[in-house]
């Protein structure tokens, strides 16, 4: 990077954290308009237009997000490490939890985290503040800009997405507004590969994150798990291998003493369809029938050292699976799904 564009670099960042630390506090206390002010004198006109009107414009909070974690993402590793620091420098002693996420590639697993992401810079929540770490980039960015170019279909074809060989982390931290950045609670969602999870011998990263996780997040591409019969529910889901990794968690009375009580949560993701056909009940009994050897495990002896639920979630909410494609054959190909734009049915 030449000189200027260092500088403009950093104009970005002191405007950036100034932000957050407005997300988090509620208001331009004393540390936001410190970094307001080192935002203004580096060149920053976002700053000097905060600083001359003396608030934020809360229309343009999703849009400043956005545009702040693309640009400061693709930033040297100097200013990254510098906004980092200035950042997460206390976040070492907040409450911290691992959410571990068991599913295939193209379930909606990173999209439903960014939509809960945008949803908390859109609209006020009351007192809560949920934010990214500035370790995730632009992960979610790209991801909503993903969604909102979908959103001005009224169909598309969803392709599953081809694995990956590492686990990725997504960290959020959550507090209330007007506290220390230190008071709140880091979430680090692990997505691991689907290799690992079907893998029947000893993995032992897999076996690390099992260990570690406090809560684990089965996710379901409810219309694999709906349509045909669930005939191709097996190729996303895993249903059989996530069961047999459960079956592998330490939940004896002295394994929770040693690492705590576990949630598990089975979470049908792309709903849409059959909340809109009242058929959410069947959604419920099917996971129910085709986890039965994972319900059967963890309603068994150690049951009273785990917490399970079923938690459906409508991923996009303006679209519905629409059928697979086919091939000239007929055969259906389970990793490309129509989805079809169906706003009017929630309105």
């Amino acid at each position: 990077m030449t000189k200027n564009e260092k500088e403009r670099a950093y104009a970005k960042a002191y405007f950036y954290i100034a932000y957050r630390i407005y997300k988090k506090d509620g208001s331009i206390t004393s540390q936001c308009q410190k970094w307001l002010t080192k935002a203004a004198k580096a060149g920053s006109s976002l700053a000097a237009q905060v600083n001359e009107k003396g608030y934020f414009s809360p229309k343009n909070h999703a849009e400043w997000a956005k545009e702040y974690r693309k640009e400061l993402g693709s930033c040297d590793e100097d200013i990254k490490k510098y906004i980092s620091n200035a950042l997460e420098k206390n976040e070492k002693s907040m409450e911290s939890f691992k959410i571990l996420m068991l599913g295939g590639k193209g379930t909606g697993k990173t999209s439903t985290i960014a939509m809960i992401v945008d949803e908390f810079d859109k609209k006020s929540f009351g007192n809560l503040n949920l934010l990214p770490s500035f370790s995730n980039g632009d992960t979610f960015g790209q991801k909503l800009a993903e969604m909102a170019e979908l959103a001005s279909k009224d169909e598309f074809l969803e392709k599953t997405r081809v694995p990956t060989s590492e686990s990725v982390v997504h960290e959020l931290s959550i507090n209330l507004k007007s506290t220390p950045l230190n008071s709140g609670i880091k979430m680090s969602f692990i997505d691991i590969p689907g290799e690992w999870i079907k893998g029947g011998e000893f993995n032992e990263n897999m076996e690390k994150e099992l260990k570690s996780s406090n809560v684990f997040i089965v996710a379901i591409d409810a219309p694999l798990l709906m349509e045909e019969n669930g005939a191709f529910n097996e190729t996303v889901n895993y249903c059989s291998a996530v069961c047999n990794r459960i079956k592998q968690l330490d939940l004896s009375d002295a394994g929770v003493m040693a690492s705590g009580k576990k949630m598990i949560l089975f979470v049908p993701l792309k709903c849409e369809k059959y909340f809109a056909e009242g058929r959410m009940p069947e959604v419920n009994d099917k996971i129910k029938d085709r986890y039965k050897p994972t319900f059967n495990f963890l309603r068994g002896s150690i049951a009273h050292n785990c917490e399970v639920a079923i938690v459906p979630i409508l991923t996009m909410g303006i679209f519905k699976f629409d059928g697979f494609k086919r091939d000239k054959n007929g055969e259906v190909k389970p990793f490309a799904k129509y989805a079809k734009f169906i706003e009017k049915t929630y309105k």
